[in-house]
């Protein structure tokens, strides 16, 4: 029996009995109070995109990427030894039958339940929470630079789910492929090019959201052929005397036409709507809010760890997975309001730091007194020509500078002095934006006080395609080589603005008085990025490390 929901986007998704399970779980339910795309609601009022809608397009399109592959006639020796070598991987882990049909639907499932669950880990406001806290702020391993909601998600699909659902034979065989497929070591060929129909560059996942957010958005952007490139995906096994070395499951170069549009419009949506300076301004301000009221024990960071969850020792089964369906967005908007509350009430002169952080959560909750923007522009901001642009008052500042930052390295790899500075902001595991703003700020008086952002984005990135060769076989070729629009996308994006910058004053100003305090603010950041740079061998080898 089926169950069929419709959406905006692909019409009916069908869902079996088991997948109908796990989305009616509170670990799938809890989705549906987590945005996409964290504050940009705030200036794009209909980008409500949620977690829960996203994940079942991504399950609904990785299902039909590997249907198409498999049901190609073509390719029957490839499928045949894809499957084969996906029998192989799977057999110390679970019991699955051996016959080809099986191990295919097999495949199906667990492909179609991993597009499901691949953000099932996400905290509220999504990557903005995740950018606020390392995995040891919330209780989990990994390093600084590892995205916590993964390993949450494993947590949840291996140990919180199969209790859920109560999944027994295939079924849990299918959650335990997924936790391997959630997990970073999946090194084997068949398992490898599963997890990349949902996690690649051409995967299901942007395939999903690409069109979801361009149509959310209210703007005309996200529109490609997703029947045309979902119809070209391939299987290609490269079999070495009887070994398989490697698989992959990738569309075909006849379908580029869908290809570069996909790349072109997911560049567009972050371009223009997810780095919209405006948002850009909110996220700023929600980092800034979470970092000042971090000593809140009310809101402790643990509580994002799904581990805390596992209810063994609950008399009730279930009742703390009902507790985690509560970690949506609105706990974070709770946090917020309690603490403009607070600041309002208080009788007292409040300290400048207090004065700050109220500023903060009126332009967050109450839109009071919008922040200038420092630049909006790209010719503001990485502009040789403009005399006041940030790149001009970046490189007057590091002329005083010894030794000298490495002139012709930077020109080469990051194009201006101003995309150096942000991709070493951007670093992640690094609190070089928060030392700067706090140095920054720290030479302020009361009435004025400055922000940064520092988002990272790679609009194309390395994945492979496939063409058909002399012989009438498949062979992959790296997409950066068959596409010259996938190259010139990546050119296009070394130009724009990768760091935002805001001051935010107590009062209204007049036109003129905003032009000024941008000229002034880009020289004031730029000083005091320079003096920075210059603090310590340490922090000149974070801000380009060795080649």
């Amino acid at each position: 029996m089926t169950t069929s929901i419709k959406d905006t986007v692909h019409g009916y998704i069908e869902l079996d009995d088991f997948e109908k399970k796990v989305v009616d779980s509170p670990w799938f339910q809890r989705l549906r109070r987590v945005r996409q795309n964290d504050v940009c609601s705030f200036v794009y009022p209909t980008m409500l995109t949620t977690r829960f809608e996203h994940s079942l397009g991504a399950m609904h399109i990785a299902g039909e990427c590997l249907k198409a592959a498999l049901e190609d006639r073509t390719s029957s020796g490839s499928v045949r030894g894809f499957l084969q070598q996906l029998g192989a991987e799977l057999s110390s882990a679970v019991d699955v039958k051996q016959p080809l049909d099986a191990l295919a639907l097999f495949a199906l499932r667990a492909t179609r339940m991993y597009g499901a669950l691949h953000d099932i880990g996400h905290p509220p406001y999504s990557h903005l929470i995740e950018s606020c806290y390392t995995p040891s702020d919330i209780g989990v391993p990994g390093g600084v630079k590892d995205r916590w909601h993964e390993t949450n998600g494993a947590e949840i699909v291996q140990s919180l789910l199969p209790q859920a659902v109560a999944a027994t034979g295939d079924n849990a065989d299918v959650l335990k492929t997924v936790a391997h497929l959630s997990s970073k070591g999946v090194k084997t060929p068949a398992l490898r090019a599963i997890k990349q129909l949902v996690d690649s560059v051409i995967d299901a996942d942007r395939m999903d959201f690409v069109l979801r957010d361009g149509r959310n958005s209210g703007s005309d952007f996200g529109i490609y052929d997703l029947r045309r490139l979902v119809n070209s995906f391939r299987i290609h096994v490269v079999d070495v005397q009887g070994t398989v070395q490697a698989v992959a499951i990738r569309p075909l170069s006849t379908a580029l036409s869908a290809i570069e549009s996909l790349i072109q419009e997911r560049y567009k949506i972050y371009r223009w709507v997810l780095f919209h300076h405006r948002v850009m301004q909110s996220r700023a301000l929600m980092s800034y809010v979470l970092a000042k009221t971090s000593d809140d024990t009310e809101f402790d960071r643990r509580q994002f760890q799904a581990k805390n969850y596992v209810p063994t020792e609950n008399p009730k089964p279930g009742q703390k997975a009902y507790e985690y369906v509560l970690l949506g967005d609105g706990i974070v908007d709770q946090h917020l309001d309690k603490h403009l509350r607070r600041l309002r009430a208080l009788k007292r002169t409040l300290s400048v730091d207090e004065q700050r952080l109220l500023s903060a959560l009126k332009i967050l909750i109450l839109r009071d007194n919008l922040g200038i923007p420092l630049w909006k522009r790209t010719d503001e901001y990485n502009g040789l020509r403009e005399r006041d642009s940030f790149e001009t008052k970046l490189r007057e500042a590091f002329q005083n500078v010894s030794p000298p930052p490495p002139d012709d390295r930077i020109r080469s790899k990051h194009g201006s002095y101003a995309n150096w500075v942000a991709a070493a902001l951007a670093r992640a595991g690094h609190s070089h934006e928060r030392e700067i703003t706090d140095a920054i700020n720290s030479g302020c008086d009361g009435t004025e006080w400055y922000l940064l952002e520092s988002p990272s984005f790679k609009p194309a990135g390395d994945d492979r395609i496939l063409r058909k060769d002399g012989s009438g076989g498949l062979r992959p070729d790296n997409l950066s080589d068959v596409s010259s629009i996938a190259s010139a996308v990546t050119e296009a994006r070394s130009r724009d603005v990768h760091l935002f910058a805001f001051c935010f004053v107590n009062a209204p100003v007049t036109d003129a008085q905003a032009k000024q305090i941008k000229v002034d603010g880009r020289k004031r950041l730029a000083e005091v990025i320079a003096a920075y740079y210059q603090n310590s061998e340490v922090v000149r080898l974070d801000f380009d490390p060795p080649a």
